[in-house]
């Protein structure tokens, strides 16, 4: 019997930095970007102060941009984070090296510029394809830019991407998630992940629901559009392997999965 290889460590880079507050995230992040370069550099030092915290000269299987809204960078700037990476651990000649990026980021100029570097996958963070919900959200982009973008980075070379969409947004019925899905399988990306919209108590929608101009959606509303979810993503082939993600066969988040599976990481 062949051994199984042990599986190398991962490094997750967290950009704190967006345009504006989605009204439903609850994650770490300013919309000042005044910092986004001393903060790029304090990275670049932590990576040198932290290199043997893997282990001695550790080889990484996966790289993860993550935020925030890391497309924020510059190519100046991931390249000098990429310089910091290199200088400090081993990457694997087949690392899954992902960048997380909003569809108002990815300009054909951008894409270009992404496709030339390391960055071989895209999570895009599409949420919607109506306007009324990216609204609702907040978010910086339009609903036709949901699926320009995808079709821009699909035309820039880039084969392995993965799109976020959010399902659970209050509507007088289910058409809209229902165009949501058709839209986003006809774009055939090898990955899409989906999440209920959570109500978290910091946020805009928090407030909103605490003063009674936000009403979330009851329950077996949500639980209605996860079940039309995972039946229209099992007819078209994609397999369910984490609550909310679901790829093509042998597509998983190589990343995130070393997560479920315990293996080391920065």
């Amino acid at each position: 019997l062949i051994p199984l290889r042990a599986p190398m460590p991962g490094l997750y880079l967290h950009i704190p930095f967006c345009k504006q507050a989605c009204h439903y995230c609850d994650f770490h992040f300013s919309t000042s970007l005044a910092a986004k370069a001393p903060m790029v550099n304090a990275i670049g030092r932590e990576l040198e102060l932290r290199r043997n915290y893997l282990g001695a000269s550790p080889t990484l299987e996966t790289i993860y941009f993550g935020g925030g809204t890391p497309s924020l960078l510059s190519g100046d700037e991931l390249n000098r984070l990429f310089e910091a990476i290199h200088a400090n651990f081993t990457v694997a000649s087949q690392a899954e090296i992902t960048l997380e990026a909003n569809p108002d980021d990815l300009s054909a100029a951008r894409l270009a510029e992404l496709a030339a570097s390391p960055i071989n996958r895209l999570s895009i963070g599409l949420q919607s394809f109506h306007e009324q919900h990216l609204r609702l959200m907040n978010r910086a982009h339009s609903a036709e830019e949901s699926t320009t973008a995808v079709r821009r980075a699909q035309d820039a070379g880039f084969e392995n991407i993965s799109v976020d969409l959010i399902y659970g947004v209050p509507a007088p019925g289910h058409h809209i998630w229902e165009a949501d899905l058709a839209n986003v399988l006809a774009l055939q990306v090898p990955h899409i992940s989906a999440y209920a919209l959570t109500i978290e108590p910091g946020t805009a929608l928090g407030h909103r629901t605490k003063k009674g101009t936000f009403i979330p959606p009851p329950d077996d509303f949500v639980a209605t559009q996860f079940e039309m979810l995972l039946a229209a993503l099992r007819r078209h082939g994609y397999e369910q392997y984490e609550i909310s993600n679901f790829c093509q066969p042998g597509r998983e988040s190589r990343h995130n999965s070393n997560y479920w599976r315990g293996v080391p990481y920065l």
